[in-house]
């Protein structure tokens, strides 16, 4: 089937000879699974993975080393069976989890839309098992199963980890080692080209006090690995790639990530609206602060964004007090934001 489509692409070129390089890029446009050896540039990406990743997530730099390890080892041929990678993402909330998620699946995917993504606080009884992988009777379709049955070239996310029962951790016991997994009606799903992350807080009050004793990320990250078998079992621990621990993030990181949120919004104005905005320094130290908790880390800052800089500006694109071509000057005056139109 591949040569015969291949044939009629190379008849439509008007090519005379048929290469390999052709048939294998047929192949993988239909599968979305990249079958090409690594060239020449995507290798250079490859080396400087870390700078990419770290221009949409701020600091953790132990756990962005970790997944570009992962990343180049599974596009050098290196990697032995398994899916291309299964990270436990352990720390506390709001700390880049699940954006790191995020990014390395448009890294290695090509697009944020190639995630799934579960809730396993819904998976906390045996019965829930069902709804994962499906019934025999063909009566319930597995979530799981058949969303990597429908894109088997992505990343599957399984938030708070910890909290799905003991029998579906035992299923991922197969699935880390051997990448693949029998659902309910006897069909064999290949994770293969897929990336695990499960994400856990588990112990992450336990991490902090390590790290703000001065412990370092290796030893803290080596002592978590043996204390999540009070939460996991051992031998579904050993077959993660790597359990990679998350840092509380510093009043500096918190900053860094609101003007990371502000340049997304600034960048969206231009391209969408035509409309040129920037941030005064007072304007982003305001959001850091607004949008951080010492609870939830960094995730109230979207909230803090649209509250005070997005709807403030829907409301004066509304009444045309902005419009395409204007010039907005945020600022924070010490009680509320200024937006100065030119």
């Amino acid at each position: 089937h591949l040569l015969g489509e291949a044939l009629s692409e190379a008849a439509e070129h008007r090519k005379d000879m048929l290469t390999s390089d052709d048939i294998i890029a047929i192949a993988e446009r239909k599968t979305n699974v990249p079958l090409h050896a690594v060239k020449e540039a995507e290798a250079e990406g490859l080396l400087r993975l870390e700078e990419r990743i770290h221009r949409d997530l701020v600091d953790q730099e132990y756990a962005v080393n970790a997944v570009a390890r992962a990343l180049r080892e599974y596009r050098s041929g290196l990697r032995s069976g398994g899916p291309i990678a299964a990270f436990l993402f352990a720390g506390p909330t709001g700390v880049g989890k699940t954006e790191l998620a995020k990014i390395l699946t448009e890294v290695q995917f090509g697009s944020r839309d190639a995630i799934v993504r579960f809730d396993m606080s819904e998976y906390q009884t045996r019965e829930s098992i069902v709804r994962f992988i499906g019934a025999p009777d063909g009566s319930i379709s597995g979530a799981l199963t058949e969303a990597v049955l429908a894109a088997p070239y992505g990343l599957v996310l399984l938030d708070e980890f910890e909290k799905a029962s003991d029998a579906i951790h035992n299923l991922f016991l197969q699935v880390f080692d051997e990448g693949r997994l029998t659902d309910a009606l006897g069909r064999t799903v290949d994770f293969t080209n897929t990336i695990l992350v499960a994400t856990s807080n588990a112990l992450s009050q336990d991490v902090l006090a390590a790290l703000e004793r001065g412990t370092s990320m290796d030893a803290v990250a080596s002592d978590l690995k043996k204390r999540l078998t009070t939460v996991f079992r051992p031998e579904l621990v050993n077959r993660f790639t790597d359990v990679i621990v998350f840092r509380a993030l510093s009043p500096d990181d918190i900053h860094a990530i609101a003007r990371l949120h502000l340049k997304k919004l600034a960048n969206q104005l231009r391209d969408e609206k035509g409309i040129a905005i920037a941030f005064a320094e007072d304007a982003v130290s305001a959001i850091a602060q607004l949008g951080y908790s010492p609870t939830f880390g960094a995730r109230p800052l979207k909230n803090a964004i649209s509250e005070h800089i997005r709807s403030r500006l829907a409301e004066l694109i509304l009444r045309k007090t902005i419009v395409a071509g204007s010039s907005v000057a945020v600022s924070f005056n010490g009680t509320e934001f200024v937006f100065s139109v030119r």
